[in-house]
């Protein structure tokens, strides 16, 4: 994919990764449609990405009404006119013990962000992208989408949700030369992993991450990379436990 003046969509671009996708896609030449709760982070976003002469326009909303994203992408479309490229970084992480009283609250909050929000985005860019012949889904999982961990029933299996819906999506528009790619992080120096238990230094950075989505990018429409991993190369732990 030719990435100068594509169009793409990043959610979660207040902050943290994806605010490092979004501004790695500008330096590409990409015009932005930046997507996050609060108004005022991804408002600085769009105004760093803008420094690259690209277009960034910010659209604060909350994810989880999934019934109001038809018209989020039709706010988008009326304002771009195309949609190339849709990256799914929003994402909420919890922990709740299973006899809490808030427990199913919980899970319906983080499988509404985690994964609901991401099938209803792809469904309504799905034609957009099929129109350009070309087009890439990339969402920002996360390494316990692969492995289980105590107290993390809710976080992890919205995540290997995401990760069983991101495969068969490629087999679904992989004809239409669409990307499906998925991106398993393990800890990366983000708010939610801040702490004295973590060596920040040690992290993987959130530029790190939108490298990888770079790469995804700019790969041969011959091949497509559906899932990446990526570990700290040395533990972040402050202990002898890996990562």
């Amino acid at each position: 994919m030719k990435l100068e003046n594509k169009v793409a969509i990043v959610t979660g671009a207040g902050r943290g990764i994806g605010k490092a996708i979004a501004l790695n896609l500008a330096q590409e030449g990409i015009h932005l449609a930046l997507v996050a709760r609060t108004e005022k982070e991804i408002a600085s976003t769009a105004f760093a990405c803008e420094q690259y002469g690209v277009t960034a326009k910010y659209y604060p909303f909350d994810l989880t009404a999934v019934e109001k994203i038809p018209e989020l992408i039709k706010q988008i479309q009326n304002d771009f006119k195309k949609v190339h490229i849709l990256v799914n970084d929003a994402g909420k992480y919890e922990t709740v013990e299973p006899t809490s009283k808030d427990h199913l609250s919980s899970w319906d909050e983080v499988l509404d962000l985690n994964f609901k929000a991401v099938y209803h985005l792809t469904q309504e860019v799905l034609p957009l992208m099929r129109l350009n012949e070309e087009g890439a889904i990339i969402s920002i999982s996360s390494i316990a989408g692969l492995l289980p961990s105590k107290g993390g029933e809710i976080y992890n299996s919205s995540k290997a949700a995401l990760k069983s819906y991101s495969g068969c999506l490629y087999e679904d528009v992989r004809e239409f030369g669409i990307k499906v790619v998925t991106i398993y992080p393990g800890l990366v120096n983000t708010a939610m992993n801040n702490g004295d238990k973590y060596d920040d230094a040690k992290m993987i950075q959130p530029e790190d991450i939108a490298s990888a989505v770079n790469w995804s990018l700019k790969l041969s429409n011959h091949a497509c990379p559906t899932e990446i991993t990526i570990r700290p190369q040395r533990s972040p732990v402050h202990s002898q436990a890996a990562a």
